[in-house]
């Protein structure tokens, strides 16, 4: 019932359980001691990289998580019930 809405908070809600899971195989390295690093001595290009990478990265699973769940998941609560019935 919303006409308008901003869309990057929309999208980072939609990543959060993906976002959860990434943060620490992403952005953490060394058992989550150390941020990952790509250009050394540069720990703001290193972030920006690395967020870009974690939100596509989030974007991609999300995207996977939603067709699995199409895929085993109906829609329909009845034929979900038939299903596990069998």
């Amino acid at each position: 019932w919303r006409n308008c809405y901003f869309a990057l908070p929309s999208n980072l809600g939609k990543t959060s359980l993906e976002t959860y899971l990434l943060q620490y195989h992403i952005w953490l390295a060394c058992n989550a001691t150390r941020l990952t690093v790509f250009v050394p001595g540069y720990p703001k290009i290193n972030m920006f990289f690395t967020t870009c990478i974690f939100l596509f990265c989030a974007n991609r699973l999300q995207n996977l998580t939603m067709s699995l769940r199409g895929s085993l998941l109906p829609n329909d609560n009845d034929e979900c019930a038939i299903r596990f019935a069998k």
